[in-house]
């Protein structure tokens, strides 16, 4: 998540230095260019995060199930 913020401050910095060198007609091509490699690095966190996800899904299983037997268990005994 800390990742998604940072990309997304750095592309509102850049919007803002890309108006503000737009209004002093100085070049700004460079910045407009790093306003979309923030946007590709975003939908790259976005679809690395979304197979990290998909990987560990197994393994959150295997720990809700164990959490389930731990919580029964404990019911169990306090019957």
């Amino acid at each position: 998540m800390f990742l998604h913020f940072g990309v997304a401050t750095f592309f509102i910095i850049f919007g803002i230095w890309a108006y503000s060198s737009a209004a002093l007609n100085k070049p700004y091509g460079w910045l407009l260019g790093a306003m979309g490699a923030m946007i590709v690095l975003w939908f790259l966190f976005y679809f690395m995060g979304r197979a990290g996800k998909k990987k560990g899904k197994p393994q959150m299983q295997q720990l809700h199930l164990f959490l389930m037997q731990v919580l029964n268990r404990k019911e169990a005994s306090q019957d």
